[in-house]
């Protein structure tokens, strides 16, 4: 994730040295709070656990069905610049929060708890325009770098175990946002963005996160 910030870093200075404006760059320091939703997990849950059960109950058919606490506090905090009115770009960190789910099999019999966390490290172009001299509305599309976290508790005929496993990947971030000056220096800010398809399918699950979010954004 390190060597991910040092990129976004080396391409927000190269877009502000390409496309600032003669008054200069506005560059900004922002902080969010809100709501993460962890879409398309469940069925990948399902597909790791009964594969999981298969391994070690081999001619047996397994089915597992998987209900899912989808929702959760999400946080973020990025760095940028917009380099005119319209291009701008950001690098930051985003904690997505975490998901439960809870899966039972069939065919051999066990139920599992699995608790999935998941943060992320980010850059992103930002498109847009003024509305007015207050508010501007933009689109965002660029690339993250994720961590995941899976931990589990299994119960079936042999006893109870605990187990964890963690997995990186990269993909595709998009989303749009709308930014209201509140002051010269202060600004509100809010934003909907996914983040596609986190975490590996052989490992941790795989699916996307939405991030609804509110915060600040302080101008300097």
């Amino acid at each position: 994730m390190r060597r991910f910030f040092q990129l976004g870093a080396f391409s927000v200075l190269f877009l502000g040295s390409s496309y600032a404006s003669a008054a200069g760059p506005e560059w900004f320091i922002s902080g969010s709070l809100g709501a993460s939703r962890y879409s398309d997990y469940r069925q990948s849950i399902s597909n790791l656990v009964a594969d999981s059960v298969a391994i070690a109950n081999p001619g047996i058919l397994i089915v597992a069905s998987t209900t899912q606490d989808a929702t959760d506090v999400g946080f973020k905090g990025s760095i940028g610049a917009w380099f005119n009115d319209n291009i701008g770009a950001e690098v930051g960190y985003a904690n997505l929060g975490e998901s439960t789910a809870n899966t039972i099999t069939t065919g051999v019999v066990t139920t599992w708890r699995l608790t999935q966390k998941n943060q992320v490290g980010f850059g992103s172009v930002l498109l847009g325009g003024k509305l007015d001299p207050s508010n501007r509305l933009y689109a965002k599309l660029g690339a993250y770098s994720a961590s995941t976290d899976l931990s589990a508790s299994v119960t079936g005929p042999g006893g109870s175990l605990s187990t964890g496993t963690d997995s990186t990947n990269t993909g595709v971030l998009y989303g749009v946002g709308w930014e209201t000056a509140m002051s010269k220096q202060i600004a509100f800010r809010m934003e909907v963005e996914r983040f596609n398809k986190v975490g590996d399918t052989n490992k941790t699950g795989e699916g996307s996160i939405d991030l609804f979010s509110v915060g600040l954004t302080f101008k300097f």
